[in-house]
Order: structure tokens, then C-alpha cells, then sequence
């Protein structure tokens, strides 16, 4: 018998190179495995965040693309993809593979609210 986890659990791509994102509180993300303490902030409600991972700071620039996010951080333009994996996997076993912007937009904007949700208790939010 497997047991569920009750992290939330995102696919995120960069460039062409996918990642396992996992929210474990609101302090904490595991990527691929390895736990990262996190600060993760909008800056003034801009497309502009702040990010303070391992104690290290780095403000990056969050726009949406044609089919996905389009992330400038460090002088380097990076296009990006978050999804559920949930969903993923279910729309692979249907066959489907495209991410509307729409889709990866919300997704994007429950993922920075579940990371809250989850440290305090709250139930995370569903992606649809």
C-alpha cells in the first residue's frame, strides 16, 4: 500500500529540463528531493518577487507567455512551466500534452498561495 503525501506536488519546467516541486510548509520546498528554506514574496503587488532561497537573495521579473511563464532572473530570460502533477498525469494518460497560459497562470498563483495554506494548516487549494 502507498502512502499519499499531503504535500503539494508540482511539475515545473525550465527551458526543456523538468523539475518535482514539492511544498512541504511555508518555509520549505523539496526540488527533485532536496529541501530548500524559501522566502517567496511579491514586491508590491508587481510582477516583481522576491526570493530568498538558502539564505541567499535573488529578485526576479514573472510575466506570462504564450504558453507559459517567461522568468528574467539574473539577466537570463527563462521560459517556465508550473503544473500539478496530478493533472499532469492525468492529461498524459488522456494523451493531451499542451498547457494553456490560463492554466499555467492559475496554476502559478495557487502554488504561491498554497505554500501558506499548508504551513498554517489550511487545506490546499485545487488547481481547477
Amino acid at each position: 500500500m502507498r502512502l499519499k503525501s499531503k504535500h503539494m506536488k508540482y511539475i515545473t519546467t525550465v527551458e526543456d529540463r523538468q523539475f518535482l516541486v514539492e511544498i512541504i510548509d511555508e518555509k520549505h520546498v523539496s526540488v527533485d528531493g532536496k529541501v530548500y528554506e524559501v522566502d517567496f514574496e511579491s514586491v508590491s503587488g508587481q510582477p516583481v518577487y522576491s526570493l530568498i532561497l538558502d539564505g541567499k537573495s535573488h529578485e526576479s521579473y514573472v510575466a506570462p507567455g504564450d504558453h507559459d511563464w517567461q522568468v528574467l532572473i539574473r539577466g537570463r530570460l527563462y521560459p517556465v512551466t508550473v503544473e500539478d502533477e496530478r493533472e499532469k498525469r492525468l492529461r498524459s494518460a488522456a494523451g493531451g500534452n499542451h498547457v494553456s497560459i490560463p492554466s499555467s497562470l492559475h496554476s502559478a498563483s495557487v502554488f504561491s498561495s498554497n505554500i501558506r495554506n499548508v504551513a498554517t494548516g489550511l487545506p490546499p487549494r485545487p488547481l481547477m
